[in-house]
């Protein structure tokens, strides 16, 4: 018996009747999940920060205080064109993300339901946004849920494009493609997958007969992508003095540089210039300025060469198959997705559309992912194309249970019931393997959780607290920058993180930036030895006043002295504890 021949829903009267209900349902269920998911969502934090307030700029500045070398512009840009109609900014770019989200899920079940069929298209969707740890995600402020949605979007009507030969369309494929590198710098690897697709569809036998489309195919995406991003290389060539994809390849000298200094030796990232006027990290995150990762004496601190980046590659990618691919793709999600490739003999069309699906995945999670840098982030990005093949696994299994009843059952009440029992095995896989064990991890997040990449609440509320207390806007220096945001502090590039140096030494960097608080949290204490012993109250210079002294739950406090030879913000004491 086929497996065609034994998928769930194949009466077409229940189709057609069944299938507007369902999407509703799945939809409104997906809906609903993301709104649970942004009350667990209890502070921007990190690269969050840094695109609120770029988005925060471009409301008063327009796209000239959106544009930055290290942090990309799309993103930003479209929070501030929401946030004219939405009060909120930090709302503004929460629901991007959720219409992004729900987007992904119709585009996902468009494509499932031409290719393979309409339970493997309605499956698919379930997956894509009933799937919490995705629906977390697409909670967040961050680049990935549009990112998602410009990449997969791209890559599924590149599928269309290929197998139509319609090659003004292959225009919409480059602009697309365009648009998600101008969301994330690693999009600029899309165009190149695709290229190679369209090559190897001119070179390959099945294809060769329409060898001159497919090269006008490849040729014209290039064009559009290559015209739609050149406004942006060309602010990257006038701020940098290069050409170059994107401020962010100064990491690869710093994670060079990270992987081969000693314990002992100071992290140069955070090293006070010896003028005590800059950090690299300040350069380059904040200020926007372009810099290579030098040392004292001038020198880079560390060669970007063949053999390093080499050596790096091979232990990324040892990483990426040992943790990062395992902890992104589930034991369950990954049992469904073998299964729904391999679940029957494919035919020659199949053969070239899945290949194609895999080139990305392949060309990301091993190769340019292990060659920069790894974070979960980055390997879900392209998660959701196999949740076409989980979907199609969910079928088979479907069937297969189905089958197996039916044929053990011969004519006796076990057959009748191999339908109920079989859609009751496919609810058990997805709830018990999936979605479950997921959805406990993330209603369990606690508003005060400790971990280290937990939302830093304890800096939300200094920072409420210092926009409180200050007529004008406070300028301060802390680990990382959710202060800033909640204090009212738009302007990226006065955020300053606290240097590794000698009190003396922040002092003046302090006043070269005009930083008037300092921000000291328990959370991240360990970052900075050097402000161990202030944190504790000892050894308080008399250039620094405590102002703030706060535990928001245990292991949580947060301590904020200010410089009292600076003052730009127009704070004013109250009383001796605030």
């Amino acid at each position: 018996m086929k497996w065609e021949n034994r998928r769930p829903f194949s009466s077409p009267g229940r189709v057609l009747s069944q299938e507007p209900v369902q999407l509703v349902l799945v939809f409104t269920g997906g809906l609903l999940l993301r709104l649970f998911m942004i009350t667990k969502q209890y502070a921007a934090a990190f690269d969050e920060v840094h695109y609120l307030q770029l988005a925060a700029t471009g409301l008063t500045q327009g796209l000239s205080g959106i544009l930055h070398v290290f942090w990309t512009p799309l993103y930003p840009l479209l929070i501030s064109l929401l946030a004219r109609v939405v009060p909120n900014i930090e709302t503004a770019a929460r629901m991007i993300s959720i219409i992004c989200g729900l987007s992904l899920g119709a585009l996902l079940y468009l494509f499932a339901r031409r290719h393979y069929s309409r339970s493997t298209a309605l499956l698919t969707l379930m997956l894509s946004l009933w799937l919490p740890s995705l629906a977390f995600m697409q909670t967040s402020a961050l680049t990935e849920p549009l990112y998602m949605l410009l990449a997969i979007g791209g890559i599924l009507l590149g599928w269309s494009v290929l197998t139509r030969l319609h090659w003004l369309w292959s225009g919409a494929v480059g602009f697309l493609f365009a648009l998600a590198y101008i969301t994330r710098p690693e999009g600029a690897g899309l165009i190149l997958v695709f290229a190679a697709a369209a090559g190897g569809f001119r070179l390959s036998r099945i294809r060769r007969k329409n060898g001159n489309r497919f090269l006008l195919i490849m040729l014209f995406s290039v064009l559009v992508f290559a015209m739609t991003s050149l406004p942006y290389l060309l602010f990257l060539r006038g701020a940098t003095g290069r050409w170059t994809p994107s401020g962010k390849v100064v990491i690869q000298q710093g994670e060079l540089y990270g992987e081969n200094r000693s314990r002992d030796e100071i992290d140069v990232f955070r090293d006070l210039s010896p003028d005590n006027t800059s950090t690299p990290l300040d350069h380059l995150f904040h200020e926007g300025e372009y810099t290579h990762i030098d040392s004292a004496d001038g020198n880079p601190a560390v060669a970007v060469t063949v053999p390093a980046l080499l050596k790096k590659y091979v232990t990324n990618l040892y990483r990426v198959l040992k943790t990062a691919v395992p902890s992104t793709l589930s034991s369950v999600l990954f049992l469904l997705t073998v299964l729904g490739l391999f679940g029957e003999a494919w035919k020659s069309e199949r053969i070239c559309r899945e290949l194609y699906l895999f080139l990305y995945i392949g060309f990301f999670w091993f190769i340019l992912v292990p060659a920069f840098h790894i974070t979960e982030r980055y390997l879900l990005s392209l998660l959701p194309i196999c949740f076409v093949w989980a979907g199609e696994g969910l079928v088979y299994l479907h069937s297969w249970v189905k089958g197996t009843i039916t044929e053990a059952g011969g004519d006796g009440a076990l057959r009748l019931s191999s339908e109920r029992w079989s859609m009751l095995t496919v609810t058990a896989v997805v709830l018990l393997g999936l979605w479950l064990p997921e959805f406990g991890k993330y209603a369990s997040k606690a508003k005060y959780s400790t971990d280290r990449w937990a939302p830093p609440v304890e800096q939300k509320l200094a920072g409420i607290w210092l926009r409180e207390q200050c007529s004008g806007v406070p300028a301060m220096m802390s680990r990382y920058h959710t202060v800033n945001y909640y204090a009212g502090n738009y302007d990226i590039s006065m955020a300053v993180d606290i240097p590794l140096n000698s009190l003396d030494r922040i002092h003046a960097y302090a006043r070269h930036r005009g930083t008037e608080f300092l921000v000291l949290n328990e959370r991240y204490i360990m970052d900075n030895p050097n402000m161990a012993q202030l944190f504790l109250g000892k050894g308080v210079p008399d250039f620094l006043q405590l102002v703030y002294d706060e535990t928001a739950a245990p292991n949580l406090r947060t301590v904020i002295y200010r410089f009292t030879d600076i003052d730009v913000s127009g704070y004013q004491q109250q009383g001796e504890r605030p």
